[in-house]
């Protein structure tokens, strides 16, 4: 009788603890905010010269870890650094970092294999290499190890302009502790390189910062041993500009640097590669890499043939590669996953690089080269335990069109989501409006936390309209002369595809966006009454004034062509203040008081223009904040206040009070 009784009450037990498992499993964790901010991202992903490391960068910090170890990668801190390099021999880590106040280049002389006290002795084998008057901006190691070109600013006291500095070339030499000068002139230097026998370095030069001069960069060759610079283009043209980040090929024949296309734009230009051969002093253009947007060049493969570089394609990232010999384009990886901080080994045999999607969050990766597998790398960084538990909202690509034109987004699904069901939307415009929406991790986490929004009951929407960069050169120069037209239409039409496939509830729509978002989401509320509220971050409404007071005017003229002092009527029928006696819901603005990209005023006009008219509206001012937030406890309150403002607007539990004074 007792044993009966003993099992009956094991039966029990095993009984509540399934019940207790299962009620566990109904309530997984929905993301936070705090799971947000404190997302990792792993940056500047350098392998080893030899393969046998990987050097990245995480909140500022470098880290490294072996890649040969048969355990499980250790990684080990070095502390806080910028511009990490290897050695050419890859023993050392070579950085920046401040040394009595001023950013010095320090270096880690590394063992061959880890050992369990190897983090503790690294911290007092950092040496301090430089000891120079000023700081020291960027630097490069030569290919010998003999010397380390550094670049520091002829700034001073009585020019305050940094438009106007110039920033010059100085040679270190490692032996004699020596520094030397090797460039004058009124020019500044934005990036360089080392021949492969450390005798040149070739280097962009243009007449100061800003986007200006940017555009109008030339490539320029220095002689070490001489001090001579000559044009890194014979016969150079104008059109042979701008000429960015120039690389030497690895048999000191050939250079290639990153240019504009014929439309020689910084917001509607096409990136392409082009190569110089020296000996025969003639320069190649590569049109065929302009198709789609290069966000970063790798290098160029150990054949002096081939070049490595990153496209956006879609809402995804991939790595392509060009034969400069055929002119042939072939995509080494594919789909909608993230790839990207690709590094390759010198004999190009190992590679490491970053993998995120909408599913996972962004870690570090390495495999063997070429047969790169973009399914099963071997994962060396598990920064983002903390989101292991995390139930996620399922993000699926949508597919529609307008215009004839075919056209694409990503839709964030509640958590419980259920087909037959309807539900309220959020619809989200994106910035730029030269960027896009990519299938990344927690996607739109710093303005509009599309995860948290999903475990409200929302659903998510992001339509790469016409003007997003992740297609050819023709759909996203549409919007020339054609700003909150069609990019509203393209928009517009997502959301009536959604509404037709029978997942929306109607009466229950906000729409939302950031910087130009902004823009076109208030474009958007003077067209249509479908929307119940709307938040607005960062974004402007009136662009004649927003072209006298914004640190890029010249983004306006590439749009429209003339500024607003030549065709004020131009300005005034795209901008949306003129129209906000058609809105009449409830309106969020965020906004960030020391931002010049978009300034303040903006966010005012806006407000003052709905308050007048009694629509309610509330403005939230940030103090000391840009363009974009940078202050995690700014980021918290920007996001959460987003979160309940949806919650209250649409799911009706609190009453809207109007008119909160900035």
């Amino acid at each position: 009788m007792r044993i009966i009784q003993k099992n009956v009450l094991l039966l029990i037990i095993s009984f509540l603890f399934l019940i207790a498992t299962y009620q566990q499993s109904l309530q997984a964790k929905a993301m936070t905010v705090d799971d947000i901010v404190n997302i990792k991202k792993v940056k500047n992903v350098l392998i080893a010269p030899d393969g046998s490391k990987v050097l990245y960068m995480c909140d500022d910090d470098l880290w490294f870890t072996y890649l040969d170890t048969k355990k499980k990668s250790k990684h080990y801190l070095l502390g806080k650094g910028t511009r990490p390099q290897w050695t050419p021999n890859s023993k050392a880590i070579t950085f920046l970092r401040e040394y009595k106040r001023i950013e010095q280049v320090h270096q880690c002389k590394l063992p061959k294999k880890p050992y369990p006290i190897l983090s503790f002795i690294l911290k007092n084998k950092i040496k301090v290499i430089t000891k120079t008057k000023k700081h020291i901006e960027d630097f490069k190691l030569s290919p010998n190890g003999l010397h380390i070109a550094v670049l520091l600013s002829d700034s001073t006291k009585a020019n305050p302009n940094p438009d106007s500095q110039p920033r010059h070339l100085w040679l270190y030499t490692l032996k004699s502790k020596k520094l030397s000068r090797m460039t004058e002139g009124g020019f500044y230097i934005s990036s360089f390189d080392w021949s492969p026998d450390s005798k040149e370095i070739v280097f962009s030069s243009q007449l100061g910062t800003g986007i200006k001069n940017y555009l109008k960069s030339v490539g320029k060759v220095l002689d070490i041993k001489t001090l001579s610079v000559s044009d890194l283009i014979y016969n150079f043209k104008e059109q042979d500009m701008p000429c960015w980040f120039p690389k030497w090929f690895p048999n000191g024949k050939h250079i290639y640097y990153r240019t504009y296309d014929d439309v020689k734009d910084y917001w509607i230009g096409g990136l392409e590669l082009a190569v110089v051969d020296l000996a025969k002093k003639t320069k190649t253009s590569f049109p065929q890499t302009s198709i789609k947007n290069i966000t970063a060049v790798y290098g160029v493969a150990p054949n002096n043939e081939e070049i490595y570089y990153q496209v956006e394609e879609g809402v995804g990232y991939n790595l392509y590669k060009i034969n400069i010999k055929t002119g042939k384009v072939l995509p080494l990886t594919c789909g909608i996953k993230i790839y990207e901080e690709f590094s390759f080994s010198k004999s190009f045999d190992r590679i490491a690089f970053i993998i995120e999607d909408s599913d996972t969050p962004p870690e570090l990766y390495f495999s063997q080269f070429p047969k790169i597998d973009p399914i099963h790398p071997n994962q060396i960084t598990f920064l983002n335990k903390h989101l292991e538990d995390v139930e996620l909202g399922k993000t699926k690509i949508v597919s529609w069109k307008n215009d004839n034109t075919d056209l694409e987004g990503l839709l964030v699904k509640p958590l419980d989501y259920d087909p037959a069901k309807k539900y309220p939307l959020i619809l989200i415009v994106h910035g730029g409006p030269a960027s896009c929406f990519s299938n990344r991790f927690a996607n739109g986490r710093w303005n509009y936390p599309t995860q948290i929004l999903a475990s409200k009951g929302f659903l998510v929407f992001m339509p790469n309209t016409r003007g997003s960069t992740s297609y050819d050169q023709k759909f996203k120069q549409d919007i020339v002369l054609n700003w909150g037209i069609k990019d509203s239409k393209d928009a517009m039409s997502g959301v009536n595809h959604l509404i037709t496939s029978g997942i929306v509830d109607i009466n229950n729509m906000g729409i939302a966006g950031w910087s130009y978002g902004g823009y076109l989401a208030t474009e958007i509320l003077t067209k249509t009454n479908c929307f119940k509220t709307a938040s607005i971050g960062a974004g402007f409404s009136n662009i004649i004034s927003l072209y006298g007071t914004t640190d890029i005017e010249y983004w306006l003229t590439t749009y429209f062509k003339e500024t607003p002092y030549q065709n004020p009527s131009l300005y005034i029928k795209h901008s949306p203040i003129f129209r906000t006696s058609n809105i009449r819901i409830p309106v969020l603005i965020q906004h960030g008081t020391k931002d010049y990209r978009v300034p303040f005023s903006q966010a005012k006009e806006l407000y003052n223009a709905l308050k007048t008219q009694n629509t309610p509206v509330e403005l939230d001012s940030y103090p000391n904040e840009e363009h974009v937030f940078k202050d995690p406890e700014s980021i918290k309150a920007s996001l959460n206040k987003n979160i309940s403002w949806f919650e209250s607007q649409l799911k009706n539990t609190n009453q809207f009070s109007p008119h909160k004074n900035p």
